[in-house]
């Protein structure tokens, strides 16, 4: 059998390209290792549309999310599992200047649609910190990544599309019209593998610059938050009635494993905003897959027009993968050009 697609990696980038692609009749064997630690699975899965102190609307926002609720949704539907939880984030205000900013943008400018100029601030005194009040934030909310990815996964199987092993990519041979791993050929070959493309002999030389977030699971003893809360950290109320609160970025320890440091980090802003009583009941750390110009690395490899990659999702995996797997496969399909500062070769002086 020869495939169209090898999409190495079943993180929140390679699940959403393997997806869209088998959605649109290509024949794709997915190849991932489910490490339980990685990025994808250990992230907190939060889309917020207005991020940052600035509270600045995100990149392409008009465009991602309305994509991505429309993808989440379907995959939901065709997995038969709900990940999908679409929350408000309530930010409480840094000061009275930004207080007014927001208000005033929400009522007519760049954040209509986005913030709720009537949100009852009041509702939230008794368990959070704002003496300048808050607003929230719409078109919000996360996905339980390990219910995706995993229900995915099963989806994939059924159609005897995943193969679960380590892949070694010095058993690959590439010849201009097909790529053969072990016993697998393939027209083509997609790396999706989060932090370990940045030691593939195929991609080393793009501008990774990994970031460590650790993530606490919580409890609270005397009150509950039913919206996501969202000022120095976040704190994210969860289906079974557990909170996840996080996160942290560490650019040295580049280690799956959960640090005091940022259990420090994390706590300390954490008793800044809350009001209530908490129990950490456990820790998680995960290495993102960033880069230095904090946007995706999408398309062909310089010299082998065969090999693709579709990575450095970062901290925002949950909200443009499915907009941006759906933009690589328009230019895989239907010849569509890639966006420029998406492309692989806004890098190529890197290249040698």
């Amino acid at each position: 059998m020869v495939y169209d697609y090898l999409v190495i990696g079943q993180g929140l980038g390679g699940s959403a390209l393997a997806y869209q692609l088998t959605q649109a009749g290509q024949k794709v064997l997915v190849i991932d290792n489910q490490y339980a630690n990685s990025a994808s699975r250990v992230a907190a899965g939060l889309f917020n549309p207005i991020t940052g102190n600035e509270m600045k609307k995100t990149w392409w926002a008009d465009r991602l999310f309305p994509y991505l609720l429309a993808f989440y949704q379907e995959v939901e539907q065709t997995v038969g599992q709900q990940f999908l939880f679409q929350l408000p984030i309530y930010k409480p205000f840094e000061s009275i200047e930004q207080q007014n900013h927001c208000l005033a943008e929400s009522i007519e400018g760049i954040y209509q649609n986005y913030l709720n100029p009537q949100t009852a601030t009041q509702r939230y005194d008794t368990t959070v910190f704002q003496p300048f009040g808050g607003v929230e934030i719409l078109r919000a909310g996360y996905v339980d990544t390990q219910v995706y990815l995993e229900s995915l996964k099963e989806w994939l199987v059924a159609q005897n599309a995943y193969w679960e092993e380590d892949f070694n990519e010095n058993l690959l041979t590439i010849t201009p019209d097909t790529v053969v791993y072990k016993e697998i050929k393939a027209k083509n070959i997609v790396f999706c593998r989060g932090r370990g493309d940045a030691n593939s002999i195929f991609w080393s030389w793009l501008p990774f610059k990994h970031a460590k977030g650790d993530i606490l699971q919580v409890t609270f003893t005397d009150g509950k938050y039913e919206n996501i809360i969202n000022k120095g950290c976040w704190i994210i109320p969860r289906k079974d009635g557990t909170y996840r609160v996080g996160s942290n970025y560490d650019w040295t320890d580049l280690t799956d494993v959960p640090s005091e440091k940022a259990h420090k980090e994390i706590t300390d802003k954490l008793n800044k905003l809350t009001k209530l009583s908490y129990h950490i009941i456990g820790q998680q750390a995960g290495v993102r897959p960033t880069n230095t110009d904090r946007r995706p690395f999408i398309g062909r490899h310089p010299k082998y027009s065969n090999l693709l990659i579709f990575n450095g999702l970062g901290t925002k995996g949950v909200s443009l993968s499915p907009y941006f797997a759906n933009h690589l496969v328009a230019y895989l399909l239907k010849q569509a050009p890639l966006e420029a500062s998406v492309a692989v070769e806004r890098h190529i002086r890197y290249y040698s």
